[in-house]
């Protein structure tokens, strides 16, 4: 690219805001290993470290393993995550076959994370990212580093190439989410621990940008219409850029035989609230569905027989503390029965055994453990 067209890119985006973000999506397996060069007197019109790394967010790291990389795959991550695509050679006579570069990202405003990853290169290479996908707060940016024509067509995909399928995945990125997703959240579950208290506990893969996540609980009436949700918790995030952290939120303000729906709020560094996930949670009490639990005796002191009945599917029992934390497994029974409960390790107090079915229905019962 000629000086001129890199300062008018720079130009661009440096004019989007917050409320609107300018996009560039370029590719070209040349861009990085022409460009990311250190400055000299005779190079004035190629080096331009501040375009690649300040703007591309990324740094040349050299060839593919082998450099020529024909029909060799690559996938996705943050870009069509976990799908594949093969750079093959055009066919055209003369044409080069792909010689794509190795990229890392770089440091800077915003977030850069791997569009796409080499997965068949030989050895075990350090750098493997074939493109990058960033964003700011007035900008979003993806660089794939290999040119477009070599991304090859697939047989059950003859009228679409693999160029096709990468715009449009870049354009997902941008338009959908608005760039580079803050947080990456890998599960979120919301159960009854207790007759009046409900665990909400999530794990995150990586966070990035994030002043603080809260769980929020909203009331469903009877006739299923959802109240306002209010925050039963705000947590400060733990996570990084490359990895997550693990979650549990106790919310003792529900009613036996109450439904709530709970959900995990995002919010970034410049306020912007993500509802990310959410689950609804029916309360019941200690006979459900024809299910009956009792624990005797009760006070325990040492040893007690728990007894179902009533149940006719797979069923998990635990005991949980008042912090909402499981202290015990029971295991698993899968018809009606007595299984025995060792108190002995545990401190006296109050806990609550819960038995849940493999169809999540449940049912709690309190205990206290005195010696």
């Amino acid at each position: 690219m000629t000086p001129a067209e890199r300062a008018a890119m720079k130009s661009m985006l440096n004019r989007g805001t917050s409320n609107f973000r300018h996009t560039l999506i370029i590719a070209g397996q040349d861009v990085a290993r022409i460009h990311d060069v250190a400055l000299t007197p005779s190079n004035g019109a190629l080096a331009d470290q501040d375009f690649v790394r300040n703007y591309l967010r990324a740094e040349y790291r050299g060839n593919t393993n082998p450099a020529d990389y024909s029909n060799r795959l690559i996938r996705g991550v943050v870009i069509t995550p976990g799908r594949f695509e093969e750079l093959e050679p055009t066919g055209v006579i003369g044409d080069a076959n792909p010689m794509p570069s190795l990229l890392r990202a770089t440091g800077g405003e915003g977030i850069a994370r791997a569009s796409h990853q080499y997965t068949q290169q030989l050895g075990s290479p350090v750098d493997s990212m074939a493109g990058i996908a960033s964003s700011t707060g007035g900008r979003n940016v993806v660089y794939y580093a290999f040119d477009w024509r070599h991304a090859g067509r697939f047989n059950f995909e003859p009228d679409r190439s693999g160029a096709w399928r990468l715009l449009l995945g870049a354009l997902d990125f941008s338009q959908q989410f608005r760039g580079v997703l803050p947080i990456e959240v890998v599960s979120f579950n919301a159960y009854q621990s207790a007759e009046r208290a409900v665990n909400v506990e999530f794990t995150t893969a990586m966070e990035t940008e994030i002043a603080s996540l809260s769980v929020e609980r909203a009331v469903v009436s009877e006739d299923r219409t959802v109240g306002t949700f209010a925050t039963v918790e705000r947590l400060a995030p733990r996570g990084s850029a490359t990895s997550g952290a693990d979650y549990r939120v106790v919310d003792r303000g529900v009613e036996p035989g109450g439904e709530y729906v709970y959900r995990l709020v995002s919010v970034s560094l410049d306020g912007e609230r993500i509802a990310e996930r959410e689950q609804t949670v029916k309360l019941t009490s200690a006979t459900t569905g024809g299910m009956r639990l009792t624990v005797a005796p009760n006070p325990v002191r040492s040893h007690a027989t728990v007894t179902l009945t009533g149940v006719s599917e797979p069923a998990t029992i635990e005991m949980y503390d008042d912090a909402g934390r499981v202290v015990k497994s029971l295991g698993v029974i899968s018809t009606s029965g007595t299984i025995s409960l060792d108190a002995s390790d545990l401190a006296n107090g109050s806990y609550t055994v819960r038995v849940r079915t493999a169809s999540s229905s449940q049912i709690l019962e309190r205990i206290t453990v005195t010696r």
